[in-house]
């Protein structure tokens, strides 16, 4: 680092002295002695240090004059710094500088001066998450709604526009922090009676409940006194609602591999490399469990949840866990034949739909299975 600041002072024509290297004793704040190695280059034009400047107001009369700076100038005598009187702070050297692993960090924020004193140091505020958030909202957004507006404009005809066809860029995976704030506030509309579930959808960019019944406006916890509906007209309708919901979940999931799966055969198939892709496909799989959980998640949570009317965990856990395995193990064993980018091209045309149809009638199935199972005990 000292190397590239003693270059970086030549590149601005600030002539500098080579780099030095001194045995040092000093005494610490703490009255230890500590022994080690200094090293140091000077820019040794006052003149010329004109260019990196200083806050200093000493510093800046020297430079104007151009004199040169001794050692006493240079350091804060007996490191508590002549002129720095700030109650209950002193000044100290640094010692040594040490590369550490991440650490999380946590918001807190104080008024004021934004800063509060930590086992003895002076940290500023930490919000992480939020400057996350407003990067995304402020910084990425406007830039993706360029580019969705040009798409939109460029690439879909009249008529295709016209059904309600658009692009968009999905961002919920940056604004995860903020999921939990969302369903808390469309959950307050919905119990308040100023937000229907079609309205909520239509936020989250679903399609709205078939048969109109998405635009009452009711509290959700209220229980109506209403004809009984045989179950199993019920659970068509609850899986009919569903559809739309876990295509667009499947289709993320197909599309990723696909694309992934695509590059890796003009990368490494393509070019002979038959032994490479196989070795590269096994990693894909092996690391693809954690973010296929993560899409599915939520969807499993929310349906499993509507047919059993009550929490059921291990179900949950149970039903993602077997869909993970069965998909991944369907997959490779697909991508096992000589046809790879045949069955690719099936992919983006079938899988998708194939499991939104396929996917809630088999979680219906196990649950009625584990029902069954639980009765006969």
């Amino acid at each position: 680092m000292l190397s590239q600041a003693r270059h970086l002072c030549m590149s601005c024509g600030i002539p500098v002295t080579n780099l030095r290297r001194q045995a040092i004793k000093t005494k610490l704040p703490n009255g230890k002695i500590f022994i080690g190695e200094c090293f140091s280059f000077t820019c040794s034009d006052p003149g010329s240090n004109i260019r990196i400047g200083s806050h200093d107001l000493r510093y800046i009369k020297r430079m104007k004059n151009n004199k040169s700076f001794n050692k006493k100038d240079r350091n804060y005598p007996r490191y508590g710094g002549k002129d720095f009187n700030l109650k209950g702070c002193s000044m100290a050297r640094i010692v040594s500088i040490k590369t550490q692993s991440e650490e999380p960090v946590y918001d807190l924020e104080v008024s004021g001066t934004h800063s509060f004193i930590a086992n003895g140091i002076v940290v500023h505020n930490s919000n992480i998450e939020q400057q996350a958030l407003d990067y995304v909202s402020k910084a990425l957004r406007p830039w993706l709604v360029r580019l969705e507006q040009s798409y939109n404009m460029n690439l879909l005809t009249e008529e295709e526009r016209g059904e309600g066809l658009f692009f968009e860029h999905l961002v919920d995976g940056l604004l995860r922090g903020d999921i939990k704030s969302r369903y808390e506030a469309y959950s307050i509309g919905r119990i308040n009676k100023w937000l229907s579930a079609d309205e909520i959808r239509s936020f989250e960019n679903m399609n709205p409940i078939p048969d109109g019944r998405g635009k009452v406006y009711e509290n959700p916890n209220i229980t109506v006194n209403e004809p009984a509906e045989p179950p199993e007209a019920r659970m068509d309708k609850v899986i009919e609602s569903y559809k739309p919901m876990f295509l667009s979940v499947m289709q993320r999931i197909v599309n990723r591999e696909t694309l992934a799966i695509s590059k890796a055969i003009k990368s490494k198939l393509d070019k002979g490399r038959v032994l490479e892709f196989k070795s590269w496909l096994d990693t894909f799989y092996n690391e693809s469990p954690e973010h296929i959980k993560n899409q599915i998640l939520p969807l499993f949570v929310s349906f499993i949840n509507i047919i059993t009317d009550k929490e059921e965990k291990i179900f949950i856990d149970d039903c993602i866990n077997k869909f993970v395995a069965d998909h991944i193990k369907i997959s490779k064993g697909m991508l096992g034949t000589e046809d790879v980018k045949n069955v690719l091209s099936k992919w983006g045309k079938t899988r998708a739909n194939d499991y939104a149809d396929l996917v809630p009638l088999t979680i219906l199935k196990d649950y009625k299975s584990l029902s069954k199972e639980e009765s006969n005990v």
